[in-house]
């Protein structure tokens, strides 16, 4: 079963977050030890957290909608994960305020005749920047967690080899941003919507261009990607990751 509730908080936008108890004969046969442990799902965060906070509801935190899961939905209907391979999600569609215009662009998108296939291979650099919660947000977010900035892939074949396609930078919810680094690619006000000349993209959207990529089987080639792919909350085959040093 699981809850979604609606959050509000004086410094960050309102949005859902999701509590969900798995269930199920498959989960409980591989860990009865934890049959009721709930999951809290905010945006790219997941964590565990007990019961009490689920039903705890204030007037920040409102419910919105309840589920429950059928005891015979693994008969009835195919539950299988399917995998997103659409390479259109690949695209950049900039969410810049109306009037706001990116300045000239650092990549070329794919064209038409570049296929990914399982022998392509590309360059990927994560950067982050911390979101700097207050104590009594604890429900909200995590105090203090990583938050991923700009994503740049790379072509690392072919006659565009070197040649960025994807450069993206992520809009924050959360206003209270820290930069991580002294030469950190991203300056203050490029995350921002209204204000910001750089390409924008939301999280999701940097998500799904990223799960694109993996399902589509090319093999990534980065420092630290294992826990950069960690914090979007994903798994990416060891075969399929090449990390520099």
């Amino acid at each position: 079963m699981g809850v979604v509730s609606y959050v509000e908080a004086p410094t960050v936008a309102g949005h859902l977050v999701a509590h969900i108890l798995p269930g199920g004969s498959d989960y409980t046969r591989r860990k009865a030890e934890v049959i009721k442990q709930w999951w809290l799902f905010n945006d790219q965060m997941v964590c565990e957290c007990e019961q009490e906070e689920v039903l705890q509801f204030s007037d920040w935190r409102a419910p919105c909608h309840v589920c429950y899961t059928r005891r015979d939905l693994k008969d009835r209907y195919n539950n299988a994960i399917r995998p997103i391979t659409d390479a259109r999600l690949l695209q950049p569609v900039p969410i810049n305020k109306v009037g706001v215009q990116p300045t000239s662009a650092t990549f070329k998108p794919l064209q038409s005749d570049e296929d990914l296939t399982d022998e392509t291979v590309v360059a990927v650099g994560v950067e982050f920047v911390a979101l700097r919660l207050d104590q009594n947000e604890r429900g909200v977010g995590k105090a203090g967690r990583l938050s991923p900035s700009r994503i740049t892939i790379i072509r690392g074949d072919g006659s565009l080899e070197g040649v960025a396609f994807v450069d993206d930078y992520i809009a924050q919810a959360e206003q209270k941003v820290e930069f991580l680094a002294q030469y950190c690619g991203v300056k203050p006000g490029d995350l921002e919507p209204t204000i910001s000349n750089k390409p924008l993209t939301s999280p999701k959207a940097a998500y799904l261009r990223l799960r694109c990529l993996r399902d589509l089987g090319v093999k990534f080639v980065g420092y630290g990607l294992n826990s950069d792919f960690q914090v979007f909350n994903f798994q990416v085959n060891a075969r399929a990751v090449c990390r520099t040093t």
